[in-house]
């Protein structure tokens, strides 16, 4: 019981080893929206930084000629355009910086989520490598045990080692059963024709799938699914 529950369970983690390929596509999938999602904020950033020199640099200019219109230097219309240059100015600074401290903030949380997110795949990075070298090694467990069981039955025939890892990967304990029966009866009869032809043996699995087996003379090269 206990190693027809393994033969099982040997698809199983295959299964899980599948679903975990995929989330860490979707996580690697998502690093990357995030990446050009910081990337685009970077940029806005940069650009509202620019601005904010830009109006800082034309204000201290400004100051620095302030002397000549507060003694009286400047003729009263020289000194209105002045006025008038400095709060425009000043208005711009005030904007550009309530603006790049806006920036700077959305930079900070997509760089924040970004982090989350590397995070995240790399937690899922190392999940899938956990499972994938469990069911590596149950499948190959698996497999040395069918080949045991399948070359003492059915010793007219001899096999691929890779139709053992395939037969435990893909099917079932009780699909493995129906192909059995298959592979009984091919194995009973004067020629591999009595089951199949053109070298394929389709074998029924109980279920909406089939297993297809490849052989040559009396090798079995492959088996897979259809």
């Amino acid at each position: 019981m206990g190693s027809e529950m393994c033969i099982r369970d040997s698809r199983v983690m295959c299964t899980q080893v599948e679903k975990a390929r995929k989330e860490l596509e979707k996580c690697e999938k998502d690093v990357s929206v995030k990446t050009d999602r910081m990337t685009e904020a970077q940029k806005k950033y940069d650009a509202a930084m620019d601005r904010l020199n830009i109006a800082q640099n034309d204000f201290a200019k400004l100051e620095d000629v302030k002397d000549d219109y507060i003694n009286n230097r400047k003729t009263e219309d020289e000194s209105k355009r002045y006025y008038v240059q400095v709060n425009d100015t000043k208005r711009e600074m005030d904007r550009s910086l309530d603006d790049s401290d806006r920036k700077k903030k959305r930079l900070q949380e997509t760089e924040k989520e970004l982090k989350l997110a590397c995070e995240k795949a790399e937690e899922r990075k190392i999940y899938l490598e956990s499972v994938q070298k469990t069911a590596d090694e149950e499948t190959k467990k698996r497999a040395k045990e069918l080949k045991i069981k399948w070359t003492a039955f059915f010793f007219k025939y001899s096999f691929d080692d890779e139709v053992f890892e395939s037969a435990v990967s893909i099917f079932s304990r009780e699909e493995l059963r129906y192909i059995e029966e298959t592979l009984k009866e091919a194995h009973d009869s004067a020629s591999m024709l009595a089951v199949g032809d053109n070298n394929v043996i389709r074998a029924y699995t109980g279920g909406k799938y089939t297993a297809v087996i490849t052989y040559e003379d009396r090798h079995i090269i492959s088996i897979q699914s259809m």
